[in-house]
């Protein structure tokens, strides 16, 4: 309705003005961004995503980089280098990898994730499970076969007896059947319902599947844990943990993260409390400028160097157990920040059971003063997730694009700076890194499985232990019974939960091992004596 106290000329005058703001507001925003983005909804003070503060400090595009330029690009810790695994085309947009006892490297893709700024698409089944081999021994993938294919966005997968646990981006876990042994999965069978938000919220959904020392594979952004017996799963509720990946050191105790926080972890080992080790802190130094985050415009959230303040992205982490970089890193932590194209590292200030805190280490720069652990000054080296694998090297599970934001979540301002910054090119691609110690010496692999239970490795006497557990080993139980009665600190507490996994501990085993030395076989031989009594 008209109002009658309006003149003709006050209207006309409401109107040019209006004209004129709306013709200086629309060289802002081009016409594929100026309709709001999901993640707009969250922010209070809406006159902030009109920014363009990232014309101060990355005004050009973000360039791509073919692996040998990304290798160019790093700085890492003195003592360590970083070698190429595997790249395109053998693997697209990976986002997990884990290795199988024969040195195979399984890798979920993401190949329909973020495909463009609206993230057309996102749940179309092109994705793939690759197994990746060395054939020659060099230490580059070589040979890459389909173990599944057609899937949609696979976030974690669990090799058991007979194939593969695949948790599927469907909202199931697939048990993805190998009935000839050519590494291509003849059927797939969901077993479970897990990751049902995946589907509608790919980022805030269950993932992980990491099998820890008692025998339960547990998972982030989930209030379960699993088990996979005789073809079927078995759930029991845990608490919830965590965001996007988990990770577990040589006393079982878990490790997990959120987007803003490097890494968290329980409070107790077998219930018993030992400290409440965590980060120190969001901190994180970069090597280039930080401007593809999603509320970058924030005031304060961007340091004058270009360098954001605190991570925002933290997604996947790596425990150091016994590996190969050394007692000086016995029982630290790395965690992987992609959108600050970093991975932090953190040392306990004392060995277990003494630790009480982490130290983050960071390392003089020339140029910005503080770095991380690795940094690179691509934009596009994206590691989302990682993990010790079986020679006690950690590697990176390298995204390598531009955008990491779900459209759940992108805001106008991300949105016109990768349209701008040509951020969203250059997809299907994807790179794993390994970082070595540069006097690296190589241990010999173990030949069987009750033997590998004591190896130096936790990789090696996790995997056997797995393998023993599900397979249902029952041949193997007089082994592991002289192993949990006489072996290494490490061969009898893994012994005694392979047993228990059989269902088979021998109480004269735990009451040996109440008494025998070593506070960590001590703790195990009470947890299991506990369980054993139905009070764990």
């Amino acid at each position: 309705m008209s109002n009658p106290h309006s003149s003709p000329s006050r209207f006309r005058a409401r109107k040019s003005l209006s004209f004129l703001f709306l013709s200086f507001l629309v060289p802002l925003l081009t016409p594929a961004t100026s309709l709001a983005q999901n993640g707009d909804k969250k922010e209070k003070n809406k006159g902030l995503l009109i920014s363009t503060n990232w014309r101060k400090w990355a005004p050009d595009p973000a360039p791509f980089l073919e692996p040998e330029e990304t290798a160019k690009s790093f700085k890492v810790a003195p003592g360590f280098r970083v070698e190429l695994v595997a790249s395109h085309p053998m693997i697209k947009d990976p986002v997990f990898a884990e290795f199988d006892m024969q040195g195979r490297l399984w890798v979920c893709e993401f190949q329909s994730y973020m495909r463009d700024a609206d993230g057309s698409k996102t749940n179309d089944p092109i994705s793939r499970v690759q197994v990746l081999e060395d054939t020659d021994g060099d230490g580059r993938m070589d040979k890459a076969t389909t173990f599944l294919d057609k899937v949609i966005n696979p976030r974690s997968v669990s090799i058991v007896p007979g194939g593969a646990l695949v948790a599927a981006g469907d909202g199931n876990l697939l048990f993805c059947e190998d009935t000839d042994g050519d590494l291509v999965a003849d059927k797939r069978t969901p077993v479970a319902e897990y990751a049902k938000a995946a589907p509608s919220n790919i980022e805030h959904a269950e993932n992980g599947l990491h099998y820890a020392i008692d025998n339960w594979m547990y998972n982030s952004k989930s209030s379960r844990r699993l088990q996979w017996r005789d073809g079927k799963i078995i759930s029991e509720g845990t608490k919830s943990r965590g965001q996007w990946g988990m990770a577990s050191d040589a006393f079982g105790r878990l490790y997990f993260n959120t987007n803003s926080n490097w890494f968290q972890t329980d409070s107790e080992i077998y219930d018993r409390l030992y400290g409440t080790p965590g980060a120190p802190g969001r901190g994180v130094r970069a090597i280039r400028t930080n401007t593809a985050m999603n509320r970058a415009y924030n005031p304060g959230m961007i340091q004058e160097d270009g360098r954001i303040n605190g991570v925002t992205s933290v997604s996947g982490l790596a425990v150091h157990s016994s590996g190969a970089f050394g007692t000086e890193w016995e029982g630290a932590i790395f965690s992987f920040s992609p959108g600050t194209n970093t991975v932090g590292a953190f040392q306990p200030d004392a060995p277990m059971p003494a630790t009480t805190g982490f130290k983050h280490r960071q390392y003089d720069d020339k140029k910005w003063t503080k770095r991380e652990f690795l940094a690179s000054t691509d934009e596009r080296f994206r590691p989302v997730n990682g993990s010790f694998g079986p020679d006690g090297c950690l590697y990176i599970v390298d995204l390598n694009r531009g955008i990491i934001q779900d459209k759940k979540f992108l805001t106008s301002y991300l949105r016109r700076q990768s349209e701008e910054r040509k951020l969203d090119k250059h997809i299907g691609v994807g790179r794993i890194w390994r970082v070595v110690p540069e006097k690296y010496q190589p241990k010999v692999a173990p030949t069987d499985l009750v033997g590998a239970l004591s190896h130096d490795y936790l990789w090696w006497r996790l995997a056997s232990q797995k393998r023993i557990v599900e397979g249902n080993m029952t041949k193997l139980i007089p082994q592991l019974t002289e192993l949990a009665k006489n072996g290494s600190a490490h061969g009898r507490v893994h012994a005694m939960w392979a047993l228990a996994g059989l269902k088979s501990l021998d109480q004269k085993v735990i009451n040996h091992n109440l008494s025998s030395k070593g506070w960590f076989v001590n703790l195990t031989a009470l947890r299991l004596a506990g369980e054993a009594t139905g009070n764990p």
